[in-house]
């Protein structure tokens, strides 16, 4: 089994590997042409291409992510306790990398006020894969953003785990997938070009670590996606 796995491992990657090859290419080419003198029709169809050029990349990384994080689970990848990352550094890392995006939106990226930035927030996982599902949680918030609005993330405290939330001023869940949000493929009608592993990557990496993610209706509107993972004590 571990044989085959490895096999399908690898036939995965050369295959994204050629996909991403290509993409880069075409980015050149457009970087190339925002050189150029171009009439306003044209600028409009440039950016046009270079804007399906950032989905097609987010779509590449979703599927080595939710790939990656099934090996890592069949072949029983383990965590290292004195290696266990911080939640909350971990949480501004993704606020520094995410806020320009936000800003040129007109959206406003912040963390909960009353955060205690002085505590320790230790939690059971590995650094690279807590910054990839927090940003993927961060990423939906801001795809159902209106402009001049607000993405607010917190961490706390519950008994023996920390909980982060990421609430959004959007218009909610779309009740055809209110079930179904965290599965492989799961995406709503009014999302074309995602095939819905970003969702599904972070309930089996947060449930691989003993944890376990939600969401919830916010009374004022919008959404909060939230997961709890153990402390380590």
């Amino acid at each position: 089994m571990l044989k085959e796995i490895q096999k399908k491992e690898v036939l995965i990657h050369c295959i994204v590997h050629d996909l991403a090859g290509q993409l880069t290419g075409i980015k050149y080419c457009f970087e190339l042409l925002s050189l150029q003198n171009l009439n306003s029709k044209a600028q409009e169809y440039l950016n046009i291409g270079k804007k399906q050029c950032q989905k097609q990349e987010t779509l590449i990384r979703e599927i080595l992510d939710a790939f990656a994080a099934e090996i890592e689970i069949l072949e029983g990848v383990g965590n290292d306790p004195q290696q266990a990352p911080d939640a909350l550094a971990c949480v501004l890392e993704v606020v520094n990398a995410l806020s320009p995006v936000f800003f040129l939106n007109q959206i406003d990226l912040r963390l909960q006020i009353d955060v205690d930035k002085t505590k320790e927030w230790k939690v059971v996982g590995e650094k690279s894969r807590l910054e990839r599902t927090i940003t993927n949680l961060v990423e939906n918030a801001y795809r159902h953003s209106p402009p001049n609005s607000a993405v607010t993330i917190g961490i706390a405290e519950e008994g023996d785990f920390m909980t982060i939330a990421v609430d959004d001023m959007g218009s909610g869940i779309e009740p055809e997938i209110a079930t179904t949000l965290f599965q492989k493929f799961s995406q709503g009608k009014n999302r074309p070009g995602r095939i819905g592993l970003g969702l599904y990557f972070c309930r089996i990496t947060v449930e691989q670590w003993g944890g376990s993610i939600g969401y919830k209706t916010n009374s004022q509107g919008g959404a909060q996606f939230w997961f709890r993972l153990p402390k380590v004590l």
